[in-house]
């Protein structure tokens, strides 16, 4: 990520946001795994100023 510039000032945010469902071995396969890749993924189309660096499922 790079230093964004603002009228007011400067900022670099970063955040790691981790999901855990209670029997995501069982669940989070297949479709799922790859529907959830795939919208996590697309997230930079909707908003251009956020940065997905890694997706791990």
């Amino acid at each position: 990520m790079e230093l964004r510039l603002s009228a007011h000032g400067a900022y670099h945010h970063q955040f790691h946001l981790v999901w855990i469902p209670k029997a995501r071995k069982r669940i989070l396969k297949g479709n799922l795994k790859a529907f959830l890749a795939g919208r996590l993924g697309a997230i930079h189309e909707y908003h251009p100023e956020v940065d997905v660096e890694q997706v791990s499922i």
